[in-house]
């Protein structure tokens, strides 16, 4: 009989290899890119589509209710209409929910489209400036620019990298600004209507109080969100987003204040910094403290 012949062991297959880490991407790249026009015409067509998405849920819902009570009445007996509406009512709240998405979604982008529009027109602002104003809107945002790493008195156009940022620091101060406005007309609105018949005002009276709490609140986030560019101004080179560096709380005005009256000690704080070694940013803080001073809190908490 044939002797089996010797097989030389397979070698075991080599281990794939580790996947690259994604390089580093600053904040700063983020703001640049972002900078492309194609950005704003992205978020357009984004809001375009979802509002037909949304309307089209509609009409597909109700262009099938109609089909069904016409087939029904057709090819079924006529007893049977209820049980073809009680179908449909059981799937408005469905089809509603799906509206309500794309809806929400289109409405999402289209703020978006906004909001690069206006960081877009402030960078083309910029652009016709000198290094010297460039200098001087710096300082209005408490920023030393030859404390700026990088920045040195023998080469002051490098200023010009830093403009996307200046940029979209400016749109901050006008969504500060604007949240300002809104709760002084809400709270000139408030006097007027206390003013009057309280009791044919209660309604408007509660619902304006509750919309000055939300002015308040989108204040305070605006101010940190800016206060978060203001301390990538100092640091440039940071790489990461806001989270990295925290979390923004997510309690409205009214349930942190429902929150601190049942004792609950970290319901005043507003951004709680990711190195628990760092106060976190309350309530008071981001009242009291102006945008410069906000950046210099956060720019200590970036590693």
């Amino acid at each position: 009989m044939a002797q089996p012949v010797n097989q030389i062991p397979l070698a075991p297959a080599a281990p794939a290899p580790a996947q690259a880490p994604a390089p580093a991407r600053t904040f700063l790249a983020t703001c640049v890119e972002e900078l492309n026009p194609n950005t704003v015409s992205e978020f357009e067509s984004q809001a375009k589509w979802k509002e037909i998405a949304a309307v089209g849920t509609i009409v597909a819902f109700i262009a099938l209710a109609i089909g069904a009570f016409i087939l029904t009445g057709i090819f079924l007996s006529p007893i049977y209409l209820p049980l073809a509406g009680i179908s449909s009512l059981l799937l408005a709240p469905t089809v509603l929910s799906y509206y309500n998405k794309f809806h929400q979604e289109s409405e999402f982008a289209k703020k978006q489209a906004a909001k690069h529009t206006e960081i877009q027109r402030h960078y083309q602002d910029l652009t016709a400036k000198t290094s010297v104003q460039i200098q001087e809107i710096l300082l209005q945002k408490g920023i030393n620019w030859l404390q700026i790493p990088g920045m040195t008195q023998a080469n002051p156009q490098k200023l010009d990298e830093i403009k996307p940022l200046i940029a979209r620091h400016l749109y901050w101060e006008g969504q500060i600004q604007a949240s300002e406005k809104q709760k002084q007309d809400q709270q000139t609105k408030l006097r007027d209507l206390r003013a009057g018949n309280f009791e044919e005002n209660r309604g408007n009276i509660y619902k304006t109080s509750q919309e000055i709490l939300e002015s308040e609140r989108s204040i305070a986030d605006a101010k940190l969100i800016c206060g978060f560019i203001n301390a990538v101004l100092r640091k440039p080179s940071f790489v990461g987003g806001m989270s990295d560096v925290g979390t923004m709380s997510t309690l409205s005005t009214g349930e942190r204040l429902v929150a601190g009256a049942l004792g609950d000690a970290s319901a005043n704080q507003l951004f709680a910094f990711n190195n628990r070694a760092i106060q976190p940013l309350t309530q008071d803080d981001v009242t009291r403290m102006n945008v410069a001073q906000l950046g210099q809190r956060i720019v200590a908490a970036m590693a």
